[in-house]
């Protein structure tokens, strides 16, 4: 028998890591011909070599991915986040200034802090 063309596969099963129960799967096949003058047992074994290492290189680039995606979304998350609480907080600032040049002698104000929110409560108009 004489060995013209050779296709070997390899292929990776992996837990997903940040899912539970969902795994991933990468899978490669190629196909070589083999000259007249070459071993098809080498052949064969060099290709399995070259596609085992493809699907490991793929998998490891596949979770590089998934983590890389994962942390910009975090981080896009807690900038959201960030600048959410920058605005409440550049609003109380803003309510905070027209309160103090709206006040006049008459007015007595209370500030005290709410447990909840930890943010000043105030009681714009109560007099002396």
């Amino acid at each position: 028998m004489v060995v013209t063309q050779i296709t070997v596969r390899a292929g990776r099963t992996f837990n997903h890591p940040h899912e539970q129960f969902s795994n991933l799967r990468c899978d490669v096949e190629a196909t070589a011909t083999v000259a007249e003058n070459e071993s098809a047992a080498d052949a064969i074994s060099l290709l399995q070599e070259r596609v085992e290492m493809t699907v490991e290189e793929h998998k490891n680039k596949m979770l590089t991915d998934i983590r890389f995606l994962k942390q910009k979304s975090e981080l896009e998350k807690n900038i959201a986040k960030a600048e959410r609480e920058i605005h409440e907080r550049e609003q109380y600032l803003k309510s905070m200034r027209e309160h103090r040049d709206n006040m006049t002698e008459n007015t007595l104000v209370t500030i005290g802090v709410d447990d909840e929110e930890d943010e000043p409560d105030i009681d714009h108009e109560q007099p002396f």
